[in-house]
């Protein structure tokens, strides 16, 4: 086995251009343009910068969309991490992905005037489905004093979150990274509309869930 001309220490599976030999991927990730001068037609410079500008487009996503819609976002978010934390404590990124995915569809078709719930055969993902409808619905009809909120600001939100998600699941089809990071904002209970931004101390509160898959009639879209 060739080891990389770096460090020495890991196996030297890319072939660098810049010293006409063989690095590991961790050296070439750290060390290009920084000690090491590559060209620019370098394939592994290329598809790094493409990466990480992918990488610091949905970090913005994510972090204007808290801005905008802290309580919407964060009232999704506890959606999640309340069938995690009630339900399924190994439930993983992709199925929270799929989820959405589902749910944003099922928006997007009312709105041409069809009536069409997406679902998954996964009982897990249509839990997960489930409860992000409950509190959108909510949220939409302004009950429980939840603050009133238009379709397209749903959409918004749930781009946001699964161009964050995207990136967790491509790296790792077993990943937990975002709901382990969206556990720092979560307050343990919904945020209602007369509180603004999030508040700083959390007051525990329960968020009904289904006990089967479908049984809530949750998608109800007018």
């Amino acid at each position: 086995m060739t080891l990389c001309l770096l460090c020495a220490r890991r196996r030297a599976s890319r072939d660098c251009p810049a010293l006409n030999a063989g690095i590991c991927p961790p050296c070439c990730g750290t060390k290009r343009r920084r000690t090491v001068n590559c060209p620019d037609d370098c394939t592994y410079l290329t598809t790094g910068r493409k990466y990480q500008a992918q990488r610091e487009l949905e970090t913005e996503i994510l972090d204007e969309a808290r801005q905008l819609s802290p309580d919407l976002l964060h009232n999704l978010e506890y959606a999640m991490l309340t069938v995690r934390d009630t339900r399924f404590r190994d439930l993983k990124d992709r199925e929270v992905k799929e989820a959405l995915e589902n749910v944003k569809k099922t928006i997007e078709t009312a709105e041409r005037k069809i009536i069409y719930a997406y679902r998954s055969v996964d009982p897990r993902i249509q839990i997960v489905a489930d409860s992000v409808f409950q509190v959108i619905e909510r949220h939409r009809k302004g009950e429980d004093e939840l603050r009133k909120v238009e379709t397209e600001e749903v959409k918004v939100m749930l781009t946001a979150i699964l161009a964050a998600l995207r990136e967790t699941v491509t790296r790792n089809q077993d990943s937990s990274t975002y709901l382990e990071l969206i556990t720092q904002y979560s307050l343990g209970r919904l945020v209602k509309a007369d509180e603004g931004r999030a508040p700083a101390k959390p007051e525990p509160e329960g968020l009904d869930l289904p006990d089967e898959p479908g049984s809530t009639g949750l998608i109800r879209l007018s």
